[in-house]
């Protein structure tokens, strides 16, 4: 009688919402962490290639791979969440088109004022 009078109720409150994050259904572990390791592996394959190249490596690159790292892990994740927005009952086409139509301007919007700022540095002097 004691222990029952201590145990929490699972069924209301904020367990149930906890539990809903363990569910690998609604919690794509699968899909963070290929969507954490695939900036990873850009960052690998763009070091490997430019000092195939002969190019020198730099200490200010270090910055630059944990903005690459953060930029395309925040993509990932606006679309998962774009992804769980959408109606679970619906086919998957129409769910990834309403996912794509959720997420893709702030992603384009992103991607173009980044290139707009890489050619406005590229083209720049600094003299």
């Amino acid at each position: 009688m004691l222990y029952n009078s201590f145990t929490p109720d699972v069924h209301s409150g904020p367990v149930p919402k906890i539990w809903n994050l363990i569910n690998p259904v609604k919690s794509k572990p699968w899909e963070s962490l290929i969507g954490s390791v695939i900036p990873l592996l850009a960052l690998l394959t763009s070091t490997g290639i430019l000092c195939g190249c002969g190019l020198r490596f730099q200490s200010i690159v270090v910055a630059s791979y944990f903005l690459v790292l953060s930029v395309g892990v925040d993509d990932v994740f606006i679309i998962l969440r774009a992804w769980d927005r959408t109606n679970m009952g619906a086919p998957i086409p129409e769910r990834l088109s309403k996912t794509l139509e959720d997420a893709g301007p702030s992603i384009t919007i992103r991607c173009a004022s980044e290139l707009i700022i890489c050619i406005n540095t590229a083209t720049e002097s600094w003299c």
